[in-house]
């Protein structure tokens, strides 16, 4: 059984008051813990456990006696009920924790999360301590108002934007209640939203794109030298502007979602696709599924994205960059350089092999090489005048906007979560919806021109390095491309069964011609 109660220090101070102790007590363990409240002991109400009305100050000094006695209220039941121990009670009652730092707790006991969590919240804790002017790794007791709006202040100060300061909040934010709630902490704060810097969401400018910034981009790729180091730049600009354009043409993706793209998550059996392909056998075969989707889980919100993945220009532009990055980013690339020259029947060989998968390394695990291979690329988009690979997914929305796309439609598109109630109501799975998301999806390609942009991305790598092949090219325009789709739509819905050929590069030529 634990014993909690209140006593007073023997020492005396001049005016007379004595420090207020609380003592823990069981059979065989006991420590007194020093509050900072001072009273008069002769106003000390023993029943209530309060100083009485004409003590000085009886107020402010009974508000904090109840802060001691809430924490009690909830200790006592813990402790009888075995969950928390002697020691995790005192740690609870005197808001301290058996951690003092942060960055050794997260070291320690945060080893579940992921290394892009762990290297997020090292960046928030850095900052602070920049801002805030700490030389020491970040206590629990260093979170306070005091450091956050110094934070904030000197943030704004040094011309940072606002979303800058709540990003590091919340990542800190995220961290102390996650100590809290591991009993690494007993150290209670409120994030006060007041701590978080006001933004001004609607007078925010937003960076998208038009089809023609984009083809303006794809006309200035020059190779400006004889050097090798030209003609690979000019190749890196190629890239970049070819993975705008997938990230657009694949409802906005991220960066990770592209890494992690694989034939595995295509509907239909890919592994027994690829043993087939293997086997001695020549006739074709049946099976059960629809080629044409890609059942791919957003990485940022773990949402399902049904992706028409034979959709033109898809299946080029991943073709194509397949090969262009096996010879920028050997040490990232799927393939290898070697495999370029290789043909299909010998490719397929290569183990676990994979259609689509045009990076092998783990963007949730190579986080550096992850955000420099972007970066980089980034960095050749604002060269040619386009904004950053962000803009992709917004100027996709934007389109959807324009064409009076439904929100909720939307939303399924880019694979957003729905956080308003029609999410209760709206089945997007019913065939029918399933179908108006197809169709919006067919509008945006249409309307941004994206096969004359492809095309366009083509015919500018055949003027710098003269490669041509005539079977990459979907060879019509959106308009008769996306109105001939929208009229197949119904039927593609309904393919519950793929006809696996022994033609070389039969799955290559129904990516990029469906």
């Amino acid at each position: 059984m634990l014993n909690i109660a209140f006593l007073f220090h023997s020492y005396k101070q001049k005016d007379g008051k004595q420090r207020l102790l609380i003592r823990m007590r069981t059979r065989d363990q006991e420590k007194k813990i020093s509050t900072d409240i001072y009273i008069d002991k002769r106003k000390w109400d023993n029943s209530n456990k309060m100083v009485r009305t004409d003590h000085p100050a009886f107020q402010p000094i009974n508000r904090e006696i109840q802060f001691y006695q809430d924490k009690i209220k909830r200790i006592k039941p813990l402790f009888e009920l075995g969950e928390i121990d002697f020691q995790q009670a005192y740690l609870m009652l005197t808001s301290s924790g058996s951690l003092d730092s942060i960055e050794v707790y997260m070291k320690n006991f945060c080893t579940r999360q992921t290394a892009q969590w762990h290297r997020n919240t090292k960046n928030a804790l850095d900052a602070f301590k920049y801002h805030t002017g700490l030389t020491e790794e970040v206590r629990f007791t260093d979170v306070n108002k005091e450091n956050i709006l110094k934070m904030k202040d000197s943030i704004k100060e040094k011309g940072g934007q606002p979303e800058t300061h709540n990003n590091y909040l919340s990542h800190i934010r995220a961290v102390y209640n996650k100590a809290l709630k591991d009993n690494m902490t007993y150290r209670e704060f409120k994030f006060d939203t007041d701590y978080f810097e006001k933004t001004n969401k609607h007078s925010k400018k937003l960076k998208t794109n038009k089809p023609e910034d984009i083809a303006l981009a794809i006309e200035r790729i020059k190779i400006k030298s004889t050097h090798r180091s030209a003609r690979g730049y000019a190749i890196r600009d190629i890239e970049a502007i070819g993975f705008w354009l997938l990230k657009f043409a694949m409802r906005g993706v991220y960066g990770k979602d592209i890494v992690s793209l694989s034939a595995n998550q295509r509907d239909f059996n890919y592994q027994y696709y690829i043993t087939h392909q293997k086997d001695g056998s020549t006739k074709d075969q049946m099976a059960r599924g629809n080629p044409y989707f890609l059942d791919h889980r957003r990485h940022k919100t773990g949402n399902m994205m049904r992706l028409w993945i034979n959709l033109p220009p898809i299946g080029g532009l991943i073709y194509v960059l397949r090969r262009l990055v096996a010879q920028t980013h050997p040490n990232l690339s799927y393939l290898s350089f070697e495999d370029l020259s290789k043909p299909y029947e010998e490719l397929i060989k290569k183990p676990d092999y994979d259609e689509l998968r045009i990076f092998r390394h783990d963007s949730r695990v190579d986080i550096m090489a992850d955000e420099n291979l972007w970066n980089n690329f980034n960095k050749h988009l604002r060269k040619l005048d386009v904004y950053s690979f962000e803009s992709a997914r917004k100027s996709f929305n934007t389109t959807a906007r324009i064409l009076g796309i439904e929100e909720g439609i939307k939303k399924t598109l880019i694979a957003q979560t729905d956080h308003s109630i029609q999410r209760h109501y709206d089945n997007y799975n019913d065939p029918e919806l399933v179908a108006l998301v197809q169709s919006a999806h067919l509008r945006i390609m249409h309307h941004f021109k994206i096969v004359e942009l492809y095309e366009l991305w083509l015919r500018k790598i055949e003027e710098l390095f003269g490669a041509q092949n005539p079977d990459l090219y979907v060879g019509e325009s959106s308009d008769f491309v996306y109105k001939e789709q929208f009229a197949r739509l119904e039927g593609i819905l309904k393919t519950d069964k793929i006809k696996i050929s022994k033609d070389p590069f039969w799955v290559e030529k129904s990516l990029i011609k469906n």
